[in-house]
This record gives structure tokens, sequence and C-alpha cells, in this order.
């Protein structure tokens, strides 16, 4: 699976208003799945859990990193030099800065549209 293919069905997702639960299950596995493959420090993360796409069935099995993670580690599954925005936090704790790489926008402002839509 791409990074085109990941980005088309979450944008697809995004698109389709009133998605059941079953769809999100779904595309929830794929996006851990993808993320599994492309993120090694996350794949590490959720072995040592015991978690991998053979054993996750559930969305809410998927485990979450802590926050600190994002301040610790380059977690991203492209290449951070091709990631089309890196967002980072303030870094009020003093403990450094997280980052979060974003290979394209498009998924990010899909969402941001869609949710104020919802609202407004």
């Amino acid at each position: 699976m791409s990074q085109a293919e990941i980005v088309d069905a979450l944008l697809a997702f995004i698109g389709q208003p009133g998605a059941t639960d079953d769809a999100f299950e779904a595309l929830a596995l794929r996006l851990f799945a993808y993320q599994f493959t492309h993120n090694a420090p996350y794949r590490r993360f959720a072995q040592q859990r015991g978690r991998t796409p053979l054993t996750v069935r559930r969305w809410r099995d998927i485990p979450a990193v802590p926050i600190k993670a994002f301040k610790d580690l380059t977690l991203s599954c492209c290449p951070p030099d091709h990631a089309e925005r890196v967002f980072m936090t303030s870094g009020t704790t003093g403990s450094g800065r997280g980052r979060s790489y974003h290979p394209t926008l498009a998924v990010y402002d899909a969402s941001m549209l869609a949710g104020f839509a919802a609202r407004v």
C-alpha cells in the first residue's frame, strides 16, 4: 500500500458524510498496518506492546503513543525531509518541541473543512 493510496482512502472517508462505524474500523486498521510498515519507531513501540497488524482486530487495540514520543522520536511514514509541512508544539514544558510531519496537507485541510462545515 502506498502513501497515495492511504491519502486517497482518508480523503474518501472524510468526504463521506455519515460514514459507518464499520467503515471507520476498516480504515483505522488499514492505517495502522501502513504506519506499522512504514514508521520504524512506531513499529517498535507497537511490537513492545504485542501489537501488530496480525494481532490488532479493533481500532481500540491500536496502541497510541504518548505525547512525549513526538518530542523524542521522528514519527513519520515518509523521510522527514519529504514532508510538505512540519507542525511543532510550543515547547512550553522546556523539554523540547514535538514534531508532526505531513507529507501532504490534503488530509489536514479536508478534515478541517469537513469539521467546520458540519458545525457551522
